[in-house]
C-alpha cells in the first residue's frame, strides 16, 4: 500500500487510542502512552476482525481505516473534544522519564529477540497449499491480499480450527497495513504494555523502585523470554495487567473494566482468562456498584467478546483440546494421575517444576509471602489476585495430551498475579517494623516450596498410552529416552534459570536464520520467487542473499554414538583423528542433498532414522549441521538400488516429497561428521505427528568444540528454536 495511506491509517488508530486515554483520565505521560497503545490496538482492529468474520469479508486497509475513523468520530461526538481540551497535558517527572526510558529498552529488546521464521514458513505454506499453522492460518484467511481470487467463505472454514481469536484479533486487521512486520510490531507493543501496566499498578501498591524492578522482571524473566514469537498468552498477560491497573486505579470506569475483560477473554486459549472476572466482581461488589455500573461492565464485556462467538458455536467452552468436560478431567486426574507420553511428569507437576525453574524458588517464595500480605491487609484483593492464579494452574493441571512443546506457555496467563504478589512480598522486606517477621515468612515459604519441588520431581507414574491414539507419533516412550527430559524439567534453583533459553538470546543467530529461510523460501529459483508482494515483506523487494558464516580453516572430525546420547551425552561424543565420515562439510564438491541411515538404539523400540541435508542454506548461514532423528524414514529402494527417503509420516510415494539417498548398509549407531571447527552440530530428535507430519516439538543435543574440548548441551521441548 502507499506510504500516504499507511500514515493515515496509523494516525487514525492512534487518534482512537488518544481519545481512549483522555477518557480514562490518564495521569501523566506513562499512563497516557499505555492507554494510547492499547486503545489503538484494541479498538478498530478488533472491530474489523469481528466484522470480517460475521459478514464474511476480507480485511483491507480501507476497512480498518474507515472503522478507525468511525470510532474516532463517535468518541469525539461523545465528549471527546471537551476531554481533549480539558486534559492536563504535562511533561514527565524524573521517575516517569525513567519508566519511559525503560519502556523503550523493553521494546528494543523485544524487537531484537523476536523471530519471524515460523511466520515465514507458515505464509509460504499458505501461499502454496492454503494451509498454515493454527493462528497464522486464521490471520491469513482474513487478509484480502493473501486471498486473491478466493472466496470469503474460507474465513468461516478457517474459524473451525480449535482456537479462540487470540493474536488473530490484532494481527489480521493490521497485516494489510504493516505487511510482514505486523507480528513483530504487535509483539513489541504488547510487551511494552505489559511492562507499563504492571509498573502503573504496582506503584500504587509498593515503592517506586520495586514497581520498576518488578515491571522489568515481568517482561525480561526467562519464562517470558522463552517465547520468541507473538503469542496469545503474552497478549493475555498484558491485558491482565491493564485490567488489574484499571480496577486498582480507576474503580469507577465500569465500561472500561468490561471492555478489558472481554478483550482479555478472547485473547487466551479457550477463554481461560475468564477467571479474571473474579477481581472485576470483587471490586464492583465491595464498592457497591449500582445497576447502571453493572450494566456497563456487562455491556463492555459483550462487545469485544462477540468476536469469539463463532468459536463458541464450533467448540463451546470445553477443555483445551479435549472432548471431556472439566469435571470428567478432574476425576480422571485425581483417580489415575495420567501422564502424557514424552512429558516426564503429570501435567500439574510439570507446570509447577517449570514455573519454579523459570522464575526461581526465591521469586516464588516472595509471591507466597505477598499472598499472605494481601490476605492480611486487603482480603478482597488477596482473593482477586490468588484465585485466578490458582484457577489457571488448576485448569492446566487436569489436561491430557500435553505433547506439544508450546503448551508450556499457557501458564504465562498467570504470570502477572505471580509478579504482583512477589513485588508485595518484596515490599514487606523493606518495612523495618516487619522485616524480621517477613524474613521468617520468606524462609518458611521457601522451605515449603522446596520440599514440594523435591517431592514433585520424584513422581514416577505410568504413561497414558491412550494419547498415542489421539496424537500418533512415530516413536514410543522409553525410560532411557525420558531420563534427560526428567532432569531438564526437574532442575530448579533459587534464582531464575536463564540457562533454559539456550540460543534464544542469540540475536545474531535469529537474524541469520531469518535471512536463510527468506532466501530458501522466497529467493531466486524458489516456488514463491514470483510473488513479489509476499517476498518483499522481508527484504524490501526480492529476498536478499543471506550472510555466510566464515568457516574456520581448521576442521574437526566428531564421532557421535547415538546409542549413548540420551543417557550419557558427555561420553557419546568425542573428537577422533580418522574414520569415514557420514557427512563431510569440508569436501564441499562432493556433498549430496541428503544422507540417510537407519539404526537400532537401546532407547527406542522403533528403528531410528538419521538424516542430514547439508546443502540447506542454514548450514552456511548459521554455521550449523543438523542431524535429524525420527524426522525421515526409508520408503524402500528404487530400481537402481538407491534409498528412497521421505518425511516420517509418508507411507507411500508422494512425488516431490521423496528424496533419493545413497544406500548405507551400516547399522552402526556411531556416526562421524567432519565440520569446520567453529561450526555446531545439532542432533535434533523430532516428535512428529506420524499421520499429518506436524511437529509437536524438538529435543536437541548441541555439540560444540573449543580449546577446552568437546561440549554437549541438551535442549528440551523447543517449540520454535531449530525448527
Amino acid at each position: 500500500m502507499g506510504t500516504g495511506w499507511l500514515v493515515v491509517v496509523l494516525l487514525l488508530l492512534l487518534l482512537v487510542g488518544l481519545l481512549v486515554a483522555v477518557r480514562m483520565d490518564a495521569d501523566g505521560p506513562v499512563e497516557l502512552l499505555a492507554w494510547v497503545l492499547l486503545g489503538a490496538l484494541g479498538g478498530a482492529p478488533v472491530v474489523a476482525v469481528g466484522t470480517a468474520w460475521v459478514v464474511p469479508m476480507f480485511i483491507t486497509p480501507t476497512l480498518v481505516g474507515g472503522l478507525a475513523a468511525l470510532l474516532a468520530g463517535g468518541l469525539l461526538v461523545a465528549g471527546g473534544v471537551q476531554a481533549l481540551r480539558e486534559y492536563p497535558w504535562r511533561g514527565p517527572t524524573e521517575s516517569e522519564a525513567l519508566v519511559l526510558l525503560a519502556a523503550a529498552m523493553v521494546g528494543a529488546v523485544t524487537a531484537s529477540l523476536h523471530t519471524d521464521v515460523e511466520l515465514m514458513l507458515s505464509l509460504a505454506s499458505w501461499l502454496r497449499t492454503g494451509e498454515a499453522e493454527c493462528f497464522y492460518m486464521q490471520t491469513f484467511s482474513l487478509v484480502g491480499d493473501l486471498n486473491q481470487g478466493g472466496s470469503p467463505d474460507r474465513i468461516r472454514d478457517a474459524w473451525q480450527i480449535v482456537n479462540s481469536p487470540g493474536n488473530t484479533a490484532y494481527t489480521a486487521a493490521l497485516m494489510p497495513t504493516l505487511d510482514g512486520a505486523t507480528f513483530r510490531i504487535v509483539d513489541v507493543i504488547f510487551r511494552v504494555l505489559l511492562f507499563l501496566f504492571v509498573q502503573l499498578a504496582l506503584v500504587r501498591w509498593t515503592r517506586f523502585l520495586i514497581s520498576l524492578v518488578a515491571a522489568l522482571f515481568v517482561v525480561l524473566n526467562p519464562f517470558m523470554l522463552y517465547v520468541e514469537v507473538l503469542d496469545r498468552n503474552v497478549i493475555a498477560a498484558a491485558l491482565t495487567a491493564a485490567l488489574l491497573f484499571a480496577l486498582r486505579a480507576r474503580p469507577d470506569k465500569a465500561l472500561a473494566h468490561g471492555l478489558l475483560l472481554g478483550l482479555l477473554a478472547i485473547s487466551g486459549l479457550r477463554f481461560l482468562p475468564l477467571v479474571f472476572a473474579v477481581p472485576v466482581f470483587i471490586v464492583h461488589g465491595t464498592r457497591g456498584s449500582n445497576r447502571r455500573e453493572w450494566g456497563a461492565v456487562l455491556g463492555g464485556f459483550v462487545l469485544p467478546f462477540a468476536v469469539g462467538v463463532p468459536h463458541l458455536q464450533h467448540h463451546g467452552l470445553h477443555s483445551m483440546g479435549e472432548t471431556e468436560s472439566w469435571w470428567e478431567l478432574l476425576q480422571l486426574t485425581l483417580e489415575e494421575l495420567p501422564r502424557t507420553p514424552f512429558l516426564p511428569f503429570p501435567t500439574g507437576a510439570y507446570y509447577y517444576l517449570t514455573v519454579l525453574d523459570f522464575l526461581g524458588l526465591g521469586v516464588c517464595a516472595l509471591a507466597a509471602m505477598g499472598a499472605s500480605r494481601s490476605f492480611r491487609r486487603e482480603p478482597a484483593w488477596g482473593v482477586g489476585l490468588t484465585l485466578p492464579l490458582l484457577g489457571i494452574l488448576a485448569a492446566l493441571s487436569v489436561q491430557r495430551d500435553w505433547i506439544q512443546g508450546d503448551k508450556v506457555r499457557i501458564a504465562l496467563e498467570a504470570l502477572v498475579p505471580v509478579v504482583v504478589l512477589a513485588a508485595l512480598g518484596l515490599d514487606e522486606l523493606f518495612d523495618r517494623y516487619r522485616r524480621r517477621i517477613a524474613l521468617a515468612e520468606l524462609a518458611a515459604a521457601a522451605v515449603v516450596l522446596l520440599a514440594l519441588g523435591f517431592v514433585t520431581a520424584r513422581l514416577d507414574v505410568p504413561v497414558d498410552a491412550s494419547t498415542y491414539l489421539r496424537h500418533p507419533v512415530h516413536q514410543t516412550e522409553t525410560d532411557a529416552r525420558l531420563a534427560p527430559s526428567r532432569a531438564a524439567v526437574a532442575r530448579f534453583g533459587l534464582l531464575p534459570d536463564y540457562g533454559r533459553l539456550a540460543t534464544k538470546l542469540d540475536v545474531g543467530r535469529k537474524r541469520a536464520e531469518e535471512a536463510s529461510v527468506r532466501w530458501t523460501v522466497y529467493g531466486p529459483g524458489s516456488p514463491l520467487a514470483d510473488r513479489p508482494r509476499e517476498a518483499g515483506w522481508w527484504g524490501g523487494g526480492e529476498a536478499s542473499e543471506p550472510l555466510v558464516v566464515l568457516a574456520d580453516e581448521r576442521s574437526v572430525l566428531l564421532e557421535i554414538d547415538l546409542a549413548l546420547l540420551p543417557t550419557a551425552p558427555d561420553d557419546a561424543v568425542r573428537e577422533v583423528a580418522s574414520g569415514a565420515p557420514f557427512v563431510d562439510l569440508i569436501d564441499r564438491g562432493k556433498l549430496l542433498d541428503i544422507y540417510f541411515r537407519s539404526v537400532v538404539v537401546p532407547w527406542q523400540a522403533q528403528p531410528l532414522g538419521i538424516a542430514a541435508l547439508p546443502l540447506r542454506a542454514e548450514v552456511d548461514g548459521l554455521g550449523e549441521l543438523y542431524l535429524d532423528l525420527n524426522a525421515f524414514g526409508s520408503l524402500g529402494t528404487d530400481r537402481d538400488g538407491f534409498t528412497r527417503v521421505g518425511p516420517i509420516h509418508l507411507r507411500s510415494d508422494h512425488g516431490g516429497s521423496v528424496l533419493t539417498a545413497l544406500p548405507d548398509a551400516s547399522s552402526d549407531s556411531t556416526i562421524r561428521v567432519r565440520v569446520p571447527r567453529n561450526y555446531r552440530v545439532l542432533v535434533r530428535d523430532w516428535l512428529v505427528d506420524s499421520n499429518a507430519g506436524t511437529p509437536h516439538r524438538v529435543d536437541s543435543w548441541t555439540v560444540t568444540v573449543d580449546d577446552g574440548g568437546v561440549h554437549v548441551g541438551y535442549g528440551w521441548g523447543e517449540p520454535e528454536s531449530y525448527l
